[in-house]
């Protein structure tokens, strides 16, 4: 589910049935009101599922990361882009490294597409990849784009969250302590904090912003940091780069 940017309306994907378990049925991406009424749908062929969806900035899109659903699992196919108040599909995106979840852009210029090993960026202009982020190992089923546009989040099946920098497609800190699949990546407002939940059902906030760690690593740590530490953890070359 997600809602639209300015709250009015809630987009809501299914995954459908192959036909093992009776009649056979696609999967269905709806967008409703607050009341909860209907306003649109759109469905799709016996077996194909829809994994997640996600608002363009203005509200008139809707991108849905469309696969096929094989002994219970999901393939992903494509990612489409749905006007939903006209009712048509104004852009489809083949997935060639897989699609779990998809994150957009905050000014709507691109989307990011994460799934298999990697995650994709791609200009919605027409379609075309623009970087391609891969740099550990288990598969990602979660992604989030900051408020302020400058990184990407992704979640892994270990329980690694990566935060890359969303131009240079470079990873700048890596956050360990969860040890199942990570489900869903939020952002705060201030794009200062990311917050992480897994499979079960445990949720770690994450600071980013340097000033704030140092003020952290001040009050709970019991001595100084390597250079390696403040490499990964502070975003620096050494730790004689560090704020006094």
């Amino acid at each position: 589910m997600a809602w639209s940017p300015d709250s009015q309306h809630l987009a809501a994907a299914s995954w459908g049935d192959g036909g093992e378990l009776g009649a056979a049925s696609g999967g269905e991406v709806v967008v409703l009101d607050r009341s909860g009424q209907v306003l649109a749908r759109r469905s799709t062929v016996v077996g194909e599922a829809l994994s997640d969806v996600e608002f363009s900035p203005d509200g008139q899109l809707v991108a849905v990361v469309d696969g096929m659903l094989v002994n219970y699992r999901d393939t992903p196919l494509d990612v489409t882009l749905w006007d939903w108040q006209r009712g048509e599909v104004v852009l489809r995106i083949p997935l060639t490294g897989g699609g779990a979840s998809v994150a957009m852009h905050p000014q709507g210029r691109r989307l990011v597409i994460a799934g298999g090993d990697r995650a994709t960026v791609v200009d919605l202009s027409g379609g075309a990849e623009v970087a391609t982020m891969v740099g550990h190992g288990s598969g990602i089923f979660a992604v989030a784009y900051s408020p302020d546009g400058s990184r990407i989040a992704t979640g892994h099946e270990d329980g690694t969250v990566l935060v890359w920098d969303a131009v240079s497609a470079r990873p700048v800190t890596v956050l360990r302590g969860q040890t199942t699949r990570i489900k869903t990546l939020v952002f705060s407002p201030d794009s200062s904090r990311l917050a992480a939940s897994d499979s079960r059902a445990t949720v770690r906030v994450s600071a980013l912003d340097v000033d704030e760690l140092v003020e952290i690593a001040r009050a709970e740590v019991t001595r100084g940091l390597t250079d390696d530490e403040c490499r990964v953890y502070l975003e620096l070359d050494t730790c004689s780069d560090r704020p006094s």
